[in-house]
C-alpha cells in the first residue's frame, strides 16, 4: 500500500513540474505582453512583489474580485493562487484559467485539509505560492478579520512569508458596485520573513505581524488622501446590494441605488460624491453605514419586530466536482428555524461556512454538500447580507454573532 502510495505522488510530482513549465511560460507571456497594457488600463502603481529565493507564501489583503491579477501585475516570477471553488465554475473561462495558470482550490471562507496539502506539495517543490487570508473580500471598505488557519499555515509550511498591501482597490472596484470607478490603485510591499525568523515567532507575534502589515481601512486612508475615483454611470448604482437597512425607517431591503442616489421609499434621499462619501445622510461613507446596519438589524431580530427574510428569482444550486446543478428557481425565504428554497428547507443549525461570494450570492455546506443561491442583479436588486447576518443571529454553528463583513 506504502509503496503505491508513493508511486502515486511521484506520478502526481512529476505532472506538476510539466505543467508548471507551462505555467512559467504563460505567466511570462501576459506579463511581458499584456502588463503595460492593464497597468495603464487600472492605473496601477505597484512596488514589485519581492523575491529574496526559494519558496514564498505571498499574504495579500482582499479589497477587491480583481485583487489576483494585479498582484500578478506586480511579479515577474510565476507563483499560484489559492483560488475558491466558484472560480472553477464559470465555463471556458475557468478552463482557460486552469490549462494556462493552475489555481489551487478551495472552498469559500476556509482554508481545507485539502488545499493546505496542496500547498505544501508545491513548497517543497520550490514553488511559490499566494493566498488571501480574509478568505472574502471587504464589502465596507475595512479589511475583514484573517482565518485563523492562516497563522498555522504560515509557521509550518517552512517558505519565506511576504506580506503585500493593496491600497485603493476597493474605492475603484467595489464588491458592491455594478460599474467600476476611475482611480489609482498601489501596491506595497510590506514585509519579507525568512522561515528561521517564523519559527522563533509565537503564533501571537505573527498574528501581530499580519495585522500590522495587512490590515487597510479605505475610507481612512480616503479621509486624509482625497482622491476622486469618479464613476461616469453612477457612484450609487449598485449600493443596495450591500447596504439593506434605512436608517429613516428602519425598513429592510428598500434601499435602492440609481446614479449617484441611494434613495428609501420613505423619503431617505443621500448622494455619494467622486470620493466615495455620502453627503445628506445620517452617515458619511458606507463603512459607517455599515457599522450601524449590523447592531441595528440584529436588534430586529431580537425584539421580534424582523421575523423573515424574502426574495424572488433566486436560483438554487448544489455543487459538485467543480460543477454547479440548479436545482430550483423561485423564492427564496429564511426565518429563526431554516433557509427554504421551494421544496428544499435547510435548517439553520445544520448550515456551515455561510457566506457572500462576489456582489449578493450565497455559499454554504449541509454535511459535505455546497450549495450557491444566485439572484441575477438584472432581474432583482437586492442584498444577501440580512440573509447572512440573521444566519449569524440564529444558528448556533455560525459561532460568534459578529458584524457581518
Amino acid at each position: 500500500m506504502a509503496a503505491a502510495e508513493s508511486r502515486a505522488e511521484d506520478q502526481k510530482v512529476r505532472q506538476i513540474r510539466r505543467d508548471h513549465r507551462r505555467y512559467t511560460v504563460v505567466w511570462a507571456i501576459l506579463y511581458w505582453g499584456l502588463g503595460w497594457l492593464l497597468r495603464a488600463r487600472f492605473r496601477l502603481h505597484l512596488d514589485p512583489l519581492p523575491d529574496p529565493g526559494g519558496p514564498r507564501l505571498i499574504l495579500c489583503n482582499h479589497p477587491s474580485m480583481l485583487d489576483p491579477l494585479f498582484l500578478g501585475l506586480a511579479s515577474r516570477k510565476q507563483f499560484y493562487f489559492l483560488s475558491a471553488e466558484s472560480v472553477f465554475q464559470r465555463g471556458l473561462r475557468s478552463w482557460l484559467m486552469a490549462k494556462l495558470l493552475g489555481p489551487l482550490v478551495r472552498q469559500k471562507g476556509a482554508v481545507a485539509a485539502g488545499a493546505v496539502i496542496q500547498m505544501l506539495r508545491m513548497f517543497r517543490l520550490g514553488y511559490s505560492v499566494c493566498l488571501f487570508p480574509e478568505g472574502i473580500n471587504t464589502g465596507n471598505g475595512r479589511m475583514c478579520p484573517i482565518m485563523p488557519s492562516t497563522t498555522k499555515l504560515v509557521k509550518t509550511c517552512k517558505a519565506t512569508l511576504v506580506t503585500y498591501r493593496l491600497e485603493g482597490a476597493y474605492l475603484q472596484r467595489p464588491k458592491w458596485a455594478i460599474y467600476r470607478r476611475k482611480g489609482p490603485i498601489y501596491g506595497r510591499a510590506a514585509g519579507v520573513y525568512s522561515p528561521e525568523e517564523l519559527a522563533s515567532m509565537s503564533v501571537s507575534q505573527i498574528e501581530e505581524i499580519l495585522r500590522r502589515d495587512l490590515y487597510f481601512d479605505d475610507y481612512a486612508w480616503q479621509r486624509e488622501r482625497r482622491i476622486p475615483y469618479p464613476c461616469r454611470k453612477g457612484q450609487a448604482e449598485g449600493l443596495e446590494n450591500f447596504l439593506y437597512l434605512c436608517p429613516n425607517c428602519q425598513s429592510v431591503g428598500t434601499l435602492r441605488g440609481a446614479g449617484s442616489q441611494l434613495t428609501c421609499a420613505c423619503g431617505l434621499r443621500v448622494s455619494m460624491d467622486r470620493y466615495g462619501f455620502f453627503t445628506g445622510g445620517p452617515y458619511d461613507s458606507v463603512l459607517g453605514w455599515d457599522e450601524w446596519q449590523t447592531p441595528a438589524f440584529q436588534k430586529l431580530l431580537q425584539t421580534g419586530t424582523c421575523t423573515r427574510l424574502e426574495v424572488q428569482g433566486a436560483t438554487l444550486y448544489q455543487v459538485h466536482d467543480h460543477k454547479a446543478k440548479p436545482l430550483y428557481t423561485g423564492s427564496m425565504v429564511m426565518d429563526s428555524r431554516a433557509l427554504t428554497l421551494g421544496s428544499y428547507s435547510f435548517p439553520l443549525d445544520q448550515l456551515k461556512g455561510l457566506t457572500v461570494h462576489g456582489r449578493n450570492y450565497l455559499l454554504f455546506f449541509v454535511g459535505e454538500d455546497h450549495y450557491e443561491v444566485k439572484t441575477l442583479i438584472t432581474r432583482a436588486r437586492y442584498s444577501a447580507y440580512p440573509f447572512l447576518a440573521m444566519y449569524q443571529f440564529f444558528s448556533p454553528a455560525a459561532g460568534s454573532k459578529a458584524s457581518v463583513v
